[in-house]
């Protein structure tokens, strides 16, 4: 069994834009024209939005710390606690220095709340779990959700500018987010919107998210769909091609300015083994392996089906389930080509 490499530019499919905004009429410098988007009024209601988090689930227990903690429990029972907080789950009940509560439990402090080393504003809810585990979130309003994404997705050296239009997505893509994760909004990994809370602000996240409040993209009176990435590789895809869905102003449009960066170029070494392991696992079944081969690629070279052949039975499958068969961390993208034929032989 040979080790396959994949190597080419990554990409994702985003969003490119040119919009007005109160303050901010020049095209801001990292976003390239797409299609004119309405900036919505300044929002009251998107300003003082709380956004349900979701940091951990199905932990055994969680361990924090703030100053002048109080805690509040399903029962309508309030503490305060000083110091560190171990909370565990006992049943349908959460349990603190030996004191049981009925979950859910909140909690808020005098500063931000340390949990696994990063400090968060607003309240860590903890909700316990069939098994004895806990579901930890951070409620938290628009303003500061913001401010602890733009510092985790942007480098906050860059300019100004470009970080007054991240904040302005990061916030659309929070409004146009509702129970991606049950009874959370979002989850705090890059599946969602990477955020680490306070942890993640400095002055220029701050003035950046405090000079754009309330501001969105709006489509036709609702928050837009929006997306973002760290490398298009050189042109976006389409909405059809990736989702299935059309949504008018996710087009594919090759970007204006040529740029290199650590994720530009990538390759990922699969063994047929692992391979065949994986698609198993994902319900492609079609015996021993003997090829695969992409039979079909979108305008901007993204593989959309590829011809599993094994000695059973052929398959065709989308460029995108290959993908999450193998890890989207492994393979970056479905921009690749194989450095030589995956075949068994």
């Amino acid at each position: 069994m040979g080790h396959n490499v994949l190597n080419k530019s990554v990409a994702v499919a985003y969003l490119e834009l040119n919009f007005e905004m109160e303050k901010l009429t020049r095209i801001l410098p990292i976003f390239f024209l797409f299609i004119i988007f309405l900036m919505a009024p300044v929002s009251a209601e998107a300003a003082t939005h709380i956004v349900r988090v979701l940091l951990q689930n199905g932990v055994t227990n969680c361990l924090l710390s703030g100053s002048n903690l109080s805690v509040s429990d399903g029962n309508g029972i309030n503490k305060k606690y000083s110091g560190s907080l171990n909370i565990i789950s006992s049943g349908n009940n959460l349990i603190i220095n030996n004191e049981i509560y009925v979950s859910p439990l909140r909690i808020t402090s005098d500063s931000p709340i340390i949990y696994n080393s990063i400090k968060y504003n607003g309240e860590i809810v903890i909700v316990s779990l069939a098994g004895g585990t806990l579901k930890i979130k951070n409620e938290i309003d628009m303003e500061e959700y913001v401010k602890g994404v733009l510092g985790s997705e942007m480098p906050t050296s860059w300019n100004i500018e470009a970080l007054k239009a991240q904040a302005v997505i990061a916030r659309t893509y929070a409004m146009k987010s509702s129970a991606k994760h049950g009874d959370c909004d979002l989850c705090a990994t890059t599946h969602c919107q990477l955020y680490k809370g306070v942890s993640a602000e400095t002055p220029r996240i701050t003035e950046a998210v405090d000079s754009t409040t309330g501001m969105y993209l709006s489509w036709q009176g609702t928050p837009a769909q929006v997306f973002y990435h760290a490398d298009s590789g050189g042109m976006t895809a389409s909405s059809v091609n990736v989702w299935g869905k059309n949504i008018e102003y996710l087009r594919s449009i090759v970007e204006p300015i040529t740029y290199k960066n650590s994720t530009t170029v990538w390759e990922a070494n699969l063994a047929m083994s692992l391979v065949s392991l994986r698609l198993n696992a994902s319900g492609i079944s079609v015996g021993e392996i003997l090829s695969i081969t992409p039979i079909k690629r979108d305008n901007s070279g993204r593989v959309m089906q590829l011809e599993v052949k094994g000695t059973s039975s052929t398959k065709t499958i989308s460029g995108g389930r290959f993908r999450s068969a193998m890890g989207v961390d492994k393979v970056k993208s479905t921009l690749f080509e194989f450095s030589q034929p995956l075949s068994s032989g």
